[in-house]
Formats: structure tokens, C-alpha cells, sequence
């Protein structure tokens, strides 16, 4: 009885002591050095039950995913030659029958090993790093008045010896003397929930989400790169609560 299922199998796995290749499904990555040594194979989860012997015509079955493919680098890892496979297999769609596995279809990468690296790396700064909204009153307070905007930026600057354009993205995570709420929209300090903090880009007035990926420098190749952005303190209630209020959140950031 042949079962065809869709696995995720990675069968290339030299890899170099400063890099190493993987993928993403469904949000989860998948690399060699944490893969299961005796397999390499990882279920989708998708698969197309078997034809009855009984039916002639073909059964067409329709399954729809997305898979990508990152590049993961160690801290000081040496410049020069990446030393990956020439070949990587990122996916497998095979057949499944008892005590044998069948590749029918597969996805390859070719052309890995003539990956370089390049010593370059970005050190990322927030300008100011605290943001001090000071002393607000308290009159005709609403829920969703804004009550101050406070400028900030976030700097990228970069240590390239060759021409080496890249774009840094960025994720907003609360610290945990926060929660986030109006759909990620809204950063509120847990000590007072009187107010919320939303962060917007200035240019296009374009509002960031918490815990979602946003822009911090477009795919260029300058020494420094300058975002302006702002953080605005709005009510939540008619009826706030008096005294100090801290929120917080950390930057991670990706090279893509």
C-alpha cells in the first residue's frame, strides 16, 4: 500500500563549523544539528490517504504550504569560505509503505557552497534608550486621547570592510512589567493601567505592532542608517489612576 506524505528532509548535513543552513514550516525552524541523527525526516503532517485498488481513475489531491530557507550564523564566525554543501535538500515528498520509505519528489538547493562570508556586523542603538514622558495631568481624560509624543530613533551602524548591502527587521517584545493589547497595537504598563504607549514609525505615520516584524533598515550599503519614530501616551480611561507608571520592551533584531 503506497502513502504518499510530505517530509521535511534534510539529508546535506556537513556543515560549516561558523554556519549552518535550515528551514521554516509553519513557523518552526528546522536545523541539522538539532534533527533526530537516526531520521532526518520530519512529518508535515500532509499526506493523501491511499487509492483503493478497486478505483481506476486517478485521485488529485491539492496541498498548499510555505517553505523557507535561512542562513544561521555563529557569534565571531571566521570570514571566508562557508563550506556547505553544494546540494541541499529541503523537502521530500514520498511515499510511505511498512518497514520502507519511498522519494518520489524532492526540493533541492544547489549552489550553497559557493556562499562567502564577509566580516560585517551591526550595532544597533535606541536614541534615547529611556523614554521619559514626565508629568502628564490628569484633566479631561478620555480613553483613546492622546496625551504626548516623545521622539526617539534607532540607529544602525555598521562595521563592513566590502560592499555588503543587507536590511535589519525587528521584533518588539514586552518586558514583563507590560502586557499588549488592542491587537498588539498598545504597550500598557502593568503597574497602571490608565494609559498605553503606541510606537509609530514617523515617516508614513505607520503604527509598529508588538511581536511582529517591522523595518529598521531597508537593504543598504551605508556606514550608518538613521528611523526616525515616536512613542505616544494615550488614556485608556476617563477615570485614571495617580502616581509613576514603567513599561518596557526589548528589540530583537534579524538580518535578512
Amino acid at each position: 500500500m503506497f502513502w504518499p506524505e510530505m517530509f521535511i528532509s534534510q539529508l546535506s548535513i556537513v556543515q560549516s563549523p561558523d554556519l549552518e543552513l535550515g528551514i521554516i514550516y509553519n513557523g518552526k525552524e528546522y536545523i541539522p544539528s538539532a534533527m533526530n541523527p537516526n531520521g532526518f525526516r520530519y512529518p508535515t503532517g500532509h499526506s493523501i490517504p491511499p487509492q483503493p485498488a478497486e478505483i481506476e481513475e486517478t485521485i488529485i489531491e491539492t496541498r498548499k504550504f510555505t517553505l523557507s530557507v535561512f542562513l544561521k550564523t555563529r557569534a565571531r564566525a571566521n570570514p571566508g569560505e562557508a563550506k556547505l554543501p553544494s546540494i541541499f535538500t529541503a523537502l521530500t515528498i514520498g511515499g510511505m509503505a511498512p518497514g520502507q520509505a519511498y522519494d518520489t519528489y524532492r526540493i533541492d538547493l544547489v549552489g550553497m557552497n559557493n556562499i562567502s562570508q564577509l566580516p560585517c556586523a551591526s550595532t544597533v542603538s535606541i536614541i534615547p534608550s529611556t523614554i521619559d514622558f514626565g508629568s502628564i495631568s490628569s484633566s479631561d481624560a478620555h480613553a483613546d486621547k492622546e496625551i504626548k509624543r516623545i521622539p526617539f530613533s534607532i540607529v544602525d551602524q555598521r562595521t563592513c570592510e566590502k560592499p555588503t548591502p543587507y536590511s535589519l527587521k525587528g521584533y518588539l517584545r514586552p518586558l514583563d512589567n507590560s502586557a499588549v493589547i488592542d491587537s498588539r497595537y498598545t504597550l500598557v504598563p502593568l503597574d497602571n493601567y490608565s494609559v498605553g504607549i503606541n510606537i509609530f514609525e514617523t515617516e508614513g505615520n505607520k503604527s509598529v505592532l508588538f511581536n511582529e516584524e517591522f523595518e529598521i533598515s531597508p537593504k543598504v550599503n551605508l556606514p550608518i542608517y538613521i528611523k526616525p519614530f515616536e512613542a505616544r501616551l494615550k488614556w485608556r480611561t476617563s477615570t485614571p489612576k495617580f502616581g509613576k507608571f514603567n513599561a518596557g520592551a526589548i528589540l530583537d533584531i534579524d538580518y535578512k
